[in-house]
């Protein structure tokens, strides 16, 4: 007897997809430069990619890559919203106290 395929059953992949981490890696870079954007994108991209990575779904290969992509992303956002919000007390500051 045949086998009723599930339409709710997930797909097999023969190949799993391309891993993206030489651009979440840039992007890493980029997010000193840009004010922490490209960071917060590479934080968010490379957040997806590891999870697909662990499902098995994206090439395991750029786990390296987008990892430290995700780290730079993470220290270029928060360092570049410490120093824009430093930047304001700094100026709001002595507007204040006279």
């Amino acid at each position: 007897m045949k086998k009723k395929k599930d339409p709710f059953e997930p797909r097999l992949i023969e190949e799993p997809l391309p891993h993206r981490g030489s651009l979440i890696l840039a992007f890493g870079f980029l997010g000193f430069i840009t004010i922490g954007i490209t960071g917060a994108i590479a934080w968010y991209w490379a957040a997806h990619d590891i999870a697909m990575m662990n499902m098995g779904i994206m090439d395991a290969r750029g786990i390296d890559k987008t990892v430290y992509g995700r780290i730079l992303g993470i220290v270029s956002s928060l360092g570049w919203a410490l120093l824009i919000i430093v930047f304001i007390f700094t100026k709001a500051l002595p507007m204040i106290s006279s």
